[in-house]
């Protein structure tokens, strides 16, 4: 808190020029600030304007002293005005040059740590190689033996898997050959068999078709013979009972005749006449009855005709069904014949195929050892270079090696001056920061103070 109080009064005496507990200098700083307001508000344009109306002229002949007074008020405020401008503006150079020395400090500093870190991160890096070749040196012995027999076992398994693969695919391309091969007599030994079978389902498929049309001729013809028979009842019964009702009227005309016959007083020409009737009725009773025989006998042969072509029909139907069943079965035994040959054909091609596949797993499987080899050899290789460089360059450890202490001892060299610097740094940032906050604290008045005006210039009426 002391320390605020005392810069606050810092700050003040090197704006104003004066000090904050002396009450006559505060006194006469008011008194020029209203001395210069009073000027303002009685001049325009900044000329004063005393002498031109004579009545104050009269009146301040009348009052010297007090005139007298005035001026030497303003003076003094002209006197405090030029003294604090002459502070504010050195406060200001001061604090903007410590401003500026901190951030100067501050970057010397970053910089010389940005420094340490790439210092430290190439010796890091030449250390870890340093490392790495004294310990292939050390160990340089066992490094060339086992590497070597690393790349003679490697290639014992890369030879092996060359041949394995040589061998592989000359028996794959041998199989495939069969199979090309077997593939063609298969086909050609497939081909009558396919043949016969067309043949046979074709024969078939007419067979079936020739008892479609039996079976519908059949029973059209049983249908016709149906139609007959009824035609043949009907015919005949139509004639029955023409001669029914023909030997009804010849059964009347004789009782009639015959009452007559027995009645005495029954004329002779009405019996005549009966007679006549008696004959007529007789004809025709005849008649009916060979019409009777007649339609018998052509509606029986009318049956016996569609019965006979039902028959001769139901005989053809019965051959179709025989022709169709051993059609039907030829035709299974052909394409059963073909579909076990086939099976076979295609058994056999299935093996060779299993065979090729085989080998090409098998091939497949030795190209992966090979890069396996390859990958082992070329491995072993590096390393074995790698180990014969270091043990044929000694000359390079040795720099190396000297590099690294010399890089430790810039290291050490650097560390001591980042401390240095942030030691300076740290002082330089105690001892100014007075003349830091006191410029800061000057900008900050200035902002406020033209806030105020602008806001007393702009603001509200």
């Amino acid at each position: 808190m002391e320390d605020d109080s005392k810069i606050r009064d810092d700050t003040f005496d090197n704006i104003f020029g004066i000090r904050s507990d002396d009450p006559d200098a505060t006194d006469a700083a008011m008194d020029a600030s209203s001395g210069d307001a009073s000027s303002e508000d009685d001049g325009a344009g900044g000329a004063p304007v005393w002498g031109n109306e004579p009545e104050d002229a009269a009146f301040d002949e009348g009052r010297p002293l007090a005139a007298s007074s005035v001026q030497q008020t303003f003076a003094k405020a002209g006197d405090a005005a030029a003294g604090a401008a002459r502070n504010a503006g050195a406060a200001m150079a001061e604090g903007l040059s410590a401003l500026k020395d901190v951030a100067s400090a501050a970057r010397e500093h970053a910089g010389a740590k940005a420094r340490m870190r790439e210092m430290q991160a190439a010796f890091e890096q030449d250390s870890a190689a340093l490392q790495h070749r004294l310990d292939i040196e050390s160990d340089y012995t066992r490094i060339v033996s086992n590497e070597t027999a690393e790349l003679q076992d490697a290639g014992r398994a890369a030879h092996e898997a060359t041949a394995t693969i040589e061998s592989l695919s000359a028996e794959r391309d041998q199989l495939s050959n069969q199979l090309s091969a077997l593939k063609a007599e298969n086909e050609q030994m497939l081909r009558p068999y396919k043949t016969l079978v067309e043949s046979t389902r074709k024969r078939s498929d007419d067979t079936s078709r020739i008892l479609g049309d039996a079976r519908r001729a059949v029973k059209d013809a049983e249908s016709q013979v149906e139609e007959v028979t009824r035609r043949r009842e009907q015919s005949i019964a139509s004639a029955n009972r023409t001669l029914d009702s023909a030997q009804e009227r010849l059964r009347k005309v004789q009782e009639e005749l015959k009452a007559m016959q027995d009645n005495p007083a029954s004329a002779l020409s009405a019996i005549f006449d009966l007679k006549g009737e008696v004959a007529q009725e007789a004809a025709s009773v005849e008649a009916a009855r060979a019409d009777v025989q007649t339609a018998t006998t052509d509606s029986q042969y009318a049956v016996d005709s569609a019965q006979q072509q039902l028959f001769t029909l139901r005989q053809s139907l019965g051959a179709a069904e025989g022709d169709y069943e051993t059609a039907k079965k030829e035709a299974e035994d052909r394409r059963a014949e073909f579909d076990r040959l086939h099976k076979d054909a295609t058994g056999k091609e299935r093996a060779l195929r299993h065979e090729i596949d085989t080998r090409v797993a098998g091939i497949e499987h030795a190209q992966g050892v090979l890069r396996g080899a390859e990958d082992r050899i070329k491995e072993a290789q590096g390393i074995l270079d790698e180990a014969n460089e270091i043990h044929a360059t000694p000359e390079i450890t040795e720099s190396l090696m000297t590099s690294v202490d010399q890089q430790k001892a810039e290291l050490d060299r650097q560390r001591s001056h980042i401390q240095a610097l942030a030691a300076s740094e740290k002082s330089l940032r105690e001892s100014t920061r007075g003349k830091r906050v006191l410029f800061i604290a000057v900008i900050v008045a200035a902002v406020v103070v033209l806030a105020i005006i602008l806001w007393l210039i702009f603001g509200p009426k």
